[in-house]
């Protein structure tokens, strides 16, 4: 994977098409546009999906993001063994298990940065695999932002540099890209460090632009692989608050964590054990 390949939503641009024409149709309203962070909708609760939803069924509609039975292999194994969920806008999903249970390749699936070897992704009822390189390429520029456990920045840009590159590549605004740099850069305590380079900055640091960059696109769907490993407690905080607010402006986020703040801000948990999956109760791990 190329660094440009590892960069969220806006990074890959598949040639570059004019904006209003990636893809099958035109990307539509932005999950949360307008919206301030910390000022999600009222009456919106933490891991309160709505009375008597079932787990990946909240909402009415399609769920933008699900799987059906998709496996993954890798040395001879299902590392994804079977595994069917949905994700829907307005959420947190939870992705957790031991390391090595398959969670970060099911990241990738469902980014549509790898196919399944059995089963199909479907975004918004279609199917990845039927979209082509060309529109798989255009979903994460316009679409789904992913955050990488390596951060997938590039060295030589800034900070500031790397959480506007989605938008240069996506042809937006740059006053707008400027303001949602510094916005998100703030908003995760990063404003001082804006303009340094990110090998000059701790792991911490880069995590914490890795996410801003992805927020800063205003993604339908966020795919973020273990946010808080290298954040100290406040910092877990605040990243916990804002993957909360991301969702309850709109959109979709899933998670894969180990952390249990991360699991206490879910709506829906499914736990991998050998690839396979089974939902969770997210308050029954945490034991609140």
């Amino acid at each position: 994977m190329t660094p440009l390949d590892a960069t969220p939503a806006a990074t890959q641009s598949g040639g570059m098409p004019p904006p209003g024409q990636a893809g099958e149709e035109a990307p539509h309203r932005r999950a949360g546009e307008g919206a301030q962070p910390g000022q999600a909708g009222e009456g919106a609760q933490p891991g309160q999906a709505g009375e008597g939803a079932q787990p990946g069924q909240a909402g009415e509609g399609v769920p933008l993001l699900a799987t059906e039975a998709v496996v993954a292999v890798r040395g001879g194994r299902n590392v994804v063994d079977g595994v069917s969920l949905a994700a829907t806008a307005g959420q947190v999903l939870g992705v957790v298990g031991p390391s090595g249970s398959g969670k970060s390749t099911l990241l990738l699936l469902l980014a549509g940065l790898e196919l399944p070897d059995a089963g199909v992704v479907r975004f918004e009822g279609r199917d990845l695999a039927g979209l082509g390189e060309a529109g798989r390429r255009a979903l994460r520029r316009d679409r789904i932002a992913v955050v990488f456990q390596g951060y997938g920045l590039l060295a030589l840009l800034t900070a500031r540099e790397n959480v506007e590159l989605p938008h240069r590549v996506a042809r937006r605004d740059p006053a707008a890209a400027a303001a949602a740099a510094a916005q998100w850069l703030g908003l995760l305590g990063l404003a001082g460090r804006a303009d340094h380079r990110t090998d000059e900055l701790s792991g911490g640091e880069q995590q914490r632009v890795a996410l801003a960059r992805a927020l800063a696109s205003g993604a339908d769907v966020l795919l973020v692989d273990e946010p808080t490993t290298e954040l100290d407690e406040d910092n877990r905080g605040r990243v916990v608050g804002l993957l909360r607010d991301a969702a309850d402006r709109g959109a979709c986020v899933v998670v894969a964590t180990h952390d249990p703040e991360v699991v206490e801000a879910c709506d829906q948990v499914v736990r991998l054990v050998d690839g396979r999956a089974t939902r969770t109760d997210p308050h029954a791990l945490t034991g609140s």
